[in-house]
């Protein structure tokens, strides 16, 4: 009499022993996997001889096992097997009468991340397992380029890196760029979360004092795929800012209208070529100290004191002159 279920006969050969061979392979997440399972010697087979097994453990229970697909002696599969594995998972008719057993699973997700048991029973021999293989898949997926953003203008520096979509679990890393050392664990704060996909996101939350300034780098790293994915981020103090070369200036010095472009020691002044011009453009040829309020400025032959203030950050830096009355 035919037992009733898969699982049941296969609980009846379950003592029944063969050598195991075992193997483990990767794949990446929305692809098609095959997991081997072949016997050595090569013979034919008769599909009316074999029984068929592929099966996965079931988590938290021991010695239980959950079928993904079988066959026997013609029989269909649906009904009986788990319900992730319903049109995913397919064994080859003739790939069988060739002795390959292998399974063809369709459409990788992170749930198949598991050990795979395949089985194979000859009938004409009592039920002797003729073959064993255990196939452990591991699964990937490529995290996106992380996206730092940042610094805030608080107290401390803070930067925020973002990566998403990967597999499997995520290692964070914080760069100090000026040499390539890693920042200390104790200044970061990383958050990872499963989306719908079952794949990861992660946030992380860098917090460094603002001096000195530092470029900092994120790297996700995907130990399974060795790959190790960087962005990076410049923090800058408010005061270091202000003092960049490239700024819009406020020049309030009362003197007389320079009409014609000249140089006066490493600065060079220019008009707009009108009698009554008040912008006059500056371009810094010498590193200015970061403490000086005062410049010396030739205007029109003589030597005046010109105060400087900050406006907003700017590809050109420009003076502007108060019309002479």
């Amino acid at each position: 009499m035919r037992p009733r279920s898969p699982g049941l006969l296969l609980l009846l050969l379950c003592g029944l022993r063969a050598e195991i061979q075992e193997e483990a392979i990767r794949a990446m997440v929305g692809s098609d996997v095959w997991l081997s399972c072949t016997y050595p010697e090569g013979n034919t087979f008769d599909l009316n001889d074999l029984y068929v097994y592929w099966q996965i453990s079931v988590p938290g229970k021991q010695n239980t096992n959950s079928v993904v697909t079988y066959y026997l002696s013609g029989n269909s599969s649906a009904g009986h097997v788990n319900n992730h594995y319903k049109d995913r998972a397919r064994l080859s008719l003739d790939g069988m009468k060739q002795g390959d057993f292998s399974l063809h699973l369709h459409n990788v997700t992170p749930q198949d991340e598991q050990k795979f048991n395949c089985l194979v029973f000859r009938k004409s021999l009592e039920l002797e397992k003729i073959l064993e293989v255990t196939v452990t898949l591991n699964v990937a997926a490529n995290y996106s380029m992380p996206v730092v953003s940042g610094p805030s203008q608080d107290e401390e520096l803070v930067f925020t890196c973002t990566s998403t979509n990967g597999y499997p679990w995520p290692k964070v890393y914080w760069i100090n760029k000026t040499d390539n050392s890693l920042l200390d664990d104790a200044l970061q704060n990383s958050t990872v979360s499963l989306n719908a996909r079952g794949l990861y996101n992660v946030v992380s939350v860098l917090r460094i004092g603002r001096s000195p300034p530092v470029d900092v780098g994120c790297c996700i790293e995907n130990v399974l795929l060795h790959q190790n994915l960087t962005s990076s981020q410049t923090g800058v103090r408010p005061r270091a800012l202000e003092m960049r070369i490239k700024q819009i200036l406020v020049h309030k010095c009362s003197q007389q209208l320079i009409h014609n472009s000249q140089k006066v020691g490493a600065t060079q002044v220019s008009t707009d070529g009108r009698r009554d011009a008040s912008i006059h453009t500056v371009e810094h040829y010498s590193a200015t100290k970061r403490n000086e309020a005062l410049t010396m400025l030739q205007c029109g032959g003589t030597v005046q004191k010109c105060s400087w203030e900050p406006r907003t950050a700017s590809q050109r830096t420009q003076w502007t002159t108060p019309k002479m009355r």
